[in-house]
């Protein structure tokens, strides 16, 4: 990630993530957070953000139920909620919509911009699979017909 130019990374697998993400979120004022894992991984970023957070899950990949301190939840004032992106896109005009298109276009050509660690023919699924699956962190794999 420093190596694409993200300035501030955390490692969950790493014993101090807890505590340099709780430094990071307070010292950045991180009052919302989007999580993609939710399970275990919810409680312990509510955990880390200042008080009055928000914390959308839009994913389940632990495929485990989001969890969360009650008191985290009473005493700090920090939100649990789930967060759909159809739903979000229906809740805007038709103007808004195309103006969020228009924005779109253009991160998809910068900041979201894909790159693929290899492109394999459509014939060669399985064992592209296969190989993605061994290293995943390597890069998206586009199946070409």
């Amino acid at each position: 990630m420093r190596g694409l130019g993200a300035e501030y990374v955390v490692n969950s697998s790493e014993p101090e993530f807890d505590k340099r993400l709780r430094e990071l979120c307070h010292r950045l004022g991180a009052t919302i957070g989007f999580d993609a894992v939710a399970g275990e991984m919810s409680a312990r970023v509510l955990r880390a953000q200042p008080r009055g957070s928000r914390l959308l899950v839009y994913g389940a990949l632990s495929l485990q139920a989001s969890q969360a301190d009650p008191a985290t939840l009473i005493f700090e004032g920090k939100r649990l909620e789930g967060f759909s992106l159809d739903a979000w896109l229906r809740s805007r005009t038709l103007l808004g919509r195309l103006r969020l298109a228009r924005k779109i276009q253009e991160l998809l050509r910068s900041d979201l911009k894909t790159h693929f660690h290899s492109t394999v023919p459509l014939q060669e699924a399985g064992r592209a699979l296969q190989r993605y699956a061994a290293n995943m962190t390597a890069g998206k794999v586009l199946l070409v017909p």
